[in-house]
């Protein structure tokens, strides 16, 4: 018989006193680790209230409300932007989740948290970590006509890509006009766009210069100009914007052609233009959080909100595949002027070919091809290269 039932009493009495001290060790235990994360909840909660304190890599602090890592937060985030069934209302509060540690609280005033100060109080090294290549994974507008991604293409072609890269800024001995304020890095925005199943392609690319926010308002004030009171082509700031917040001023449109031919595995470029048109163009953007995988991007005047995903090392067209729009070697660029031109031509010959032959192969062809070159003609005059210019949130560049 085991020995364990022949204990006494006064074993028994002190196995129960043992079982007692440790019960009571382990629950002192957890409450001292639970009152230390409650007592580290409100000091960070405290600490980040009112400042921004960036992390290493250039993140941010994620939100309070859930404690969430910011590493999960991103996870979710883009297998819901990803996914065939999004749910607004998880992606909204995951993007609020990963940006509300940027933020400066203005309770009191209400107004943006902006400074009008000198030029030489931003610290470049701030914006390094938005530098990348991106798509453009995710848009929610706060009112339902706004487009802010691809414009009046979106309309009426079905795009192909959406990309939104933040390269370094240009050198300063480069041909093409420089912005008053040295930039803090380059912002191109492409979309890509394939015709009769993909023998023409199609780039519509806006490039433009990023600006600190800070050092734009305080250009404009050296300069006489009212920047609190907003104005038609001038809307008023978003409060809230953090010290990211960039005014991006954009060249003219960059629309750029290629004939192919061949197979999917030979295709060969047989002709290639591009095609500048369109008015300049600024936006005001702020970036809430930034990490290796996403970039956060939400507009300074439209309040529209974005989900940048970073691109592969291996997405070839992604980061290679546009460069050629904008190359300052590109022949054969044309602007609004030199292609209407072109196009009247073209139509002038084939209306006096079409009066010239009846009832042949030539009278159709021209005629298709007056008819064609009025339409284009007409699009040429009224184009403006995508850019969404009714309304009140366009402003004009430089």
């Amino acid at each position: 018989m085991s020995p364990i039932l022949h204990r006494s009493n006064s074993e028994r009495s002190l196995i129960a006193t043992s079982k007692s001290i440790m019960k009571a060790s382990f629950l002192s235990l957890l409450g001292c680790v639970t009152f230390r994360t409650e007592l580290t909840r409100a000091f960070l909660t405290a600490k980040y209230k009112h400042q921004r304190v960036p992390r290493d890599g250039g993140a941010f602090p994620t939100s309070l409300v859930t404690l969430k890592s910011s590493s999960l937060c991103v996870d979710e985030l883009l297998d819901q932007v990803t996914s065939e069934q999004q749910d607004l209302g998880i992606i909204q509060e995951l993007i609020t989740s990963l940006s509300e540690g940027t933020i400066i609280n203005d309770e009191n005033t209400g107004n943006t948290t902006i400074p009008i100060s000198d030029k030489n109080t931003v610290d470049p090294t701030l914006f390094h970590p938005l530098l990348g290549h991106y798509n453009v994974s995710y848009t929610l507008t706060t009112r339902p006509k706004d487009n802010p991604v691809g414009g009046k293409w979106t309309r009426w072609w079905k795009v192909r890509r959406t990309l939104q890269h933040i390269l370094p800024a240009r050198p300063t001995n480069s041909n093409m006009t420089e912005a008053a304020t040295p930039s803090i890095g380059q912002v191109v925005n492409a979309i890509r766009l394939d015709l009769l199943w993909g023998i023409i392609g199609i780039w519509v690319l806006l490039r433009g210069d990023a600006i600190p926010l800070s050092q734009d308002l305080a250009e404009k004030t050296a300069a006489g100009k009212d920047v609190a009171t907003p104005s038609k082509g001038s809307p008023a700031l978003l409060p809230n914007l953090s010290n990211r917040t960039v005014r991006v001023y954009f060249d003219k449109p960059r629309i750029g052609f290629r004939l192919f031919r061949g197979g999917t595995n030979d295709r060969r470029v047989v002709l290639e233009r591009v095609l500048s048109i369109g008015p300049t163009s600024s936006v005001v953007l702020d970036t809430p959080y930034v990490d290796n995988r996403i970039r956060l991007g939400r507009g300074g005047t439209s309040g529209s909100q974005f989900v940048f995903a970073r691109v592969s090392e291996e997405d070839e067209e992604a980061i290679e595949g546009w460069k050629w729009v904008l190359a300052e070697s590109t022949r054969n660029v044309m602007n609004k002027n030199q292609a209407m031109l072109r196009v009247g031509i073209l139509g002038l010959i084939s209306t006096v070919v079409y009066k010239q032959f009846k009832r042949t192969i030539f009278r159709w062809v021209s005629g298709a091809s007056a008819i064609g070159s009025a339409l284009v003609l007409a699009w040429l005059a009224l184009s403006t290269g995508g850019i969404e210019t009714n309304g009140d949130t366009y402003t004009k560049g430089r």
